[in-house]
């Protein structure tokens, strides 16, 4: 069975460029959320999870998506996806200890006994 791009030339090409410049300016804006919010809003995984499926059908290889994660990542944050990740690990943790500290404290109070 031929793949409805087979046999077209550089309209399958053409697609599959636009698909990836697609992607590629929807995982900058999404990177660039995370950046300042430190969250991915509900819903926009899950949307970037779909347009990266379909791009199955327009020959794209999990090779090339993660190539171009990995280029876009970097734009965004100056570094690889692995060192983000670890860096917003221990930034969580860090935060998280933060907590552990009683407020009265944190803010500088003093008990009065």
């Amino acid at each position: 069975m031929k793949s409805h791009l087979e046999g077209e030339g550089s309209e399958g090409s053409t697609q599959r460029l636009r698909y990836l410049e697609y992607l590629s300016e929807l995982l900058a804006e999404t990177y660039a959320l995370l950046k300042e919010i430190k969250i991915i809003p509900p819903g926009r995984k899950s949307f970037i999870d779909g347009v990266m499926s379909a791009g199955q059908f327009l020959g794209v290889t999990k090779n090339d998506l993660e190539k171009l994660i990995e280029k876009v990542n970097y734009e965004v944050f100056g570094m690889s996806v692995q060192e983000r990740r670890r860096v917003f690990k221990e930034i969580h943790l860090s935060e998280e200890k933060l907590y552990d500290i009683p407020a009265y404290i944190r803010k500088g109070k003093r008990l009065r006994i």
